[in-house]
């Protein structure tokens, strides 16, 4: 018995494995083995997440990634093929031209397809919940002004406070028509 073996039995030296020439496993990283970016990348897109944001939820909750695809592909792909998450998982972008006046340039914006609609009525429904309140408070506070008991005004005062509350409703009803 050799002297190596019988310090790999003792548990004082780990065996060094030879890994096959055909192993998947063919691009490292800091003393790690990973997959090539192509193949990793088709892994993960086989998972179907909708961004990064669910990805990094992925590597979070779950300890055991598809065999030799990286938690962090941004790091250790970053010289060897890496884009972006979209491209990462496989998301869809479209590109949309705007013509502007001169043609012979041309901008492109880059738009994710996304249920936009859930999106901005949820931005309207968030926003008027918190302003509509504190106009209501305003238009009461301005309301409390009118008893005599506590204040003196003219009715010439009175009433330009009132036009100037009617013309700032009637703005308000012809922008939501």
């Amino acid at each position: 018995m050799s002297i190596d073996r019988e310090l790999i039995r003792r548990g004082v030296i780990v065996p060094d494995f030879k890994r096959k020439k055909n192993n998947d496993l063919s691009y490292t990283f800091k003393g790690r083995y990973y997959l090539s970016y192509t193949k990793a990348r088709a892994k993960a897109r086989s998972l179907n997440l909708q961004g990064a944001s669910d990805w990094k939820k992925y590597c979070y909750l779950n300890d055991a990634l598809p065999h030799g695809v990286p938690e962090s592909p941004e790091i250790v792909y970053r010289n060897n093929g890496w884009v972006n998450f979209n491209d990462w998982l496989g998301i869809k972008v479209v590109k949309k031209l705007i013509n502007k006046r001169n043609k012979n340039k041309s901008n492109t914006k880059v738009i994710k397809i996304k249920p936009l609609d859930k999106v901005k009525n949820y931005k309207f429904s968030k926003l008027a919940s918190k302003r509509l309140p504190n106009a209501l408070n305003a238009v009461k506070l301005v309301g409390n002004l009118s008893r005599r008991s506590s204040y003196e005004y003219s009715d010439a005062e009175a009433q330009s406070i009132i036009k100037s509350l009617s013309k700032a409703m009637r703005d308000l009803r012809k922008k939501f028509k």
